[in-house]
């Protein structure tokens, strides 16, 4: 694998937090907008604006929709954290995972890195270069053991093992979990 597509493979955690943010402040943002509308109980003004009542029951919707696309994005985060932690973890060297595990979980510039491991920023970038590399060929043997177990499964003909390579084959193809991709793999 290049350096830019590990980046953005280990990228994809932090994109994970933005959404799942964004999912939390569009929620708090309706919860706040919805208590400041109230109920009409007066019988005037009706016309073609909607009722109290009904703008009350439409804020309700939208939270409840709101909510599950929140829960679902926070699923998603911890998912895409706990496979992006378990490749960083992989790394043998101990300044390049941890230097990783800066950057790409705790989202901190190579000069905070750089203060906290007590180097310069340039070797920092070297080490970042270098720990590249070895995420590199970790995710490159994961894909390869993927395929493997498809060959495996196809040649034994078996079909649930088909299923479950063809899912990790998507969980490691350096995507976010996706459920139609999921869904069709199943459906072979």
């Amino acid at each position: 694998m290049t350096p830019k597509e590990v980046k953005e493979y280990l990228n994809q955690y932090r994109h994970a937090v933005d959404r799942a943010r964004s999912a939390l402040e569009h929620l708090e943002e309706l919860q706040s907008m919805a208590t400041r509308t109230t109920p009409n109980y007066g019988g005037e003004g009706g016309g073609q604006h909607q009722s109290g009542d009904t703008k009350l029951a439409n804020a309700v919707d939208r939270i409840i929709e709101a909510k599950s696309r929140a829960s679902d994005e926070l699923e998603m985060m911890e998912a895409t954290e706990r496979e992006v932690i378990h490749t960083i973890n992989e790394v043998k060297d101990e300044s390049c995972k941890t230097l990783l595990l800066y950057r790409y979980i705790n989202g901190k510039t190579f000069e905070q890195i750089a203060v906290a491991l007590g180097y310069c920023w340039r070797q920092t970038i070297r080490l970042h270069g270098k720990a590249l590399i070895e995420a590199g060929e970790i995710l490159a043997v994961q894909r390869r053991q993927s395929q493997h177990c498809l060959v495996e499964s196809r040649q034994a003909g078996d079909e649930v093992a088909l299923v479950l390579c063809d899912l990790l084959r998507i969980a490691l193809r350096g995507e976010p979990w996706d459920e139609e991709a999921a869904s069709a793999a199943c459906q072979h």
